[in-house]
């Protein structure tokens, strides 16, 4: 029996090459990591998804918020959340850049890293739902 399935993608920073790169904790320059993240599961779990979220959020009751930002998290949080996911008919991929090693001269268009990425985010994807 076909499936048909769902994919929530995310990225976390951003496709700018510019040196110097931010160090954590600061503003300003460019991200030293571009992720590009999905998570996939089958069509008949949306609504079940949000039931998801809803559990992962009972277990942080002093949270305000029902959007979750996985970098707000403290490290309690991030793995009451992970071992929650780690549980659920779902699968999680990531695609990731370390950009310092990148040549300047490689990457010259706006978006080009990103879209470069999500190809091959988008081609893994394809593959788990043949």
């Amino acid at each position: 029996m076909a499936h048909t399935y769902v994919a929530y993608i995310d990225e976390s920073g951003d496709d700018g090459l510019d040196k110097p790169f931010r160090q954590v904790g600061n503003a300003g320059g460019s991200s030293k990591w571009l992720i590009i993240s999905a998570c996939l599961f089958r069509q008949t779990h949306t609504l079940d998804a949000v039931r998801w979220r809803d559990e992962i959020n009972a277990k942080m009751p002093e949270r305000q918020s029902r959007t979750l930002h996985f970098a707000k998290l403290h490290h309690g949080q991030k793995l009451a959340a992970v071992q929650t996911i780690a549980s659920k008919p779902l699968r999680a991929l990531s695609v990731v850049a370390a950009k310092e090693p990148i040549p300047p001269d490689i990457y010259v268009e706006k978006n080009q890293l990103y879209f470069y990425m999500t190809r091959y985010l988008i081609e893994r994807l394809s593959w788990l739902c043949r």
